[in-house]
């Protein structure tokens, strides 16, 4: 942060929220705040799984859900504690099954959260056939 405007410079941050790597696959959702101030979550699947469900060639199954910076305060009010703050909204400690497309129940939820206080998002995902 800086010390006159109140906003970040030049720092990215994140914090990963789920991480789960097994036999059939990897499961990652990430929270990252870019140098901009942009508010991303990052989720991503992989393994044998993504390629019975999307097809064979694909490896990798990767979603973001943004908020822009400018809407970021009207979330949590102060950017500086954005990353805390989507762990304590999206997390669940224990939903009895877990690790078991972990990101895909978190990006859920990032999302219900983004709805109900009705700040905008935009979605985006890549089927990666890496």
């Amino acid at each position: 942060m800086s010390e006159t405007s109140g906003q970040m410079v030049g720092i990215e941050r994140s914090l990963v929220l789920s991480e789960s790597r097994h036999s059939s696959g990897t499961d990652i959702a990430t929270v990252r705040q870019s140098r901009d101030g942009d508010l991303v979550l990052y989720c991503t699947t992989s393994g044998y799984a993504v390629m019975m469900m999307i097809g064979e060639d694909v490896r990798e199954y990767r979603r973001w859900c943004t908020v822009a910076a400018d809407d970021v305060p009207r979330l949590v009010g102060d950017p500086a504690t954005a990353l805390e703050a989507v762990r304590d909204a999206v997390v669940v400690a224990d939903d009895g099954n877990p690790g078991t497309n972990e990101s895909a129940k978190i990006e859920a939820r990032f999302a219900e959260w983004l709805r109900a206080r009705e700040v905008p998002f935009t979605s985006r995902t890549e089927d990666y056939e890496g």
